[in-house]
């Protein structure tokens, strides 16, 4: 966590959860193996906190991550690329009808048989 912004949100709700405990700085911190001044600095948002810290300190603490970081605390996650496939497509129009099938495929046999298909239909009757 390097935006300053975040770390003093999150040493905000570190600071009041330790306090709804009764827990002094010294305490958390002899809890999670740090100093208390790490503890003071984390709180005040000049300090990063390591996940391990941060894992530490939601056990002591007994919060969830929820608790210390809200959606909008998170930076967006970056587009996800598209991939395509490329396919050959045959189009396909009944010279009687003026229907048009349209088949995307990889094998021209397929657009065939579409077209079969279509003029089965047709001469059953079918649209």
């Amino acid at each position: 966590m390097n935006d300053p912004d975040i770390r003093r949100r999150v040493g905000a709700k570190v600071r009041e959860a330790r306090k709804a405990l009764g827990l002094s700085q010294g305490d958390l911190a002899s809890r999670i193996g740090v100093t208390r001044t790490s503890i003071a600095n984390i709180e005040a948002g000049r300090q990063s906190i390591s996940m391990a810290r941060l894992l530490a300190l939601m056990s002591v603490l007994n919060v969830n991550l929820a608790a210390l970081i809200e959606p909008g605390d998170l930076p967006s996650a970056p587009p996800v690329p598209h991939s395509v496939v490329i396919k050959q497509v045959y189009e396909v129009t009944c010279t009687t009808c003026g229907d048009t099938v349209i088949d995307v495929t990889e094998k021209r046999g397929a657009a065939n048989q579409a077209r079969h298909d279509h003029i089965e239909r047709m001469q059953q009757g079918g649209s």
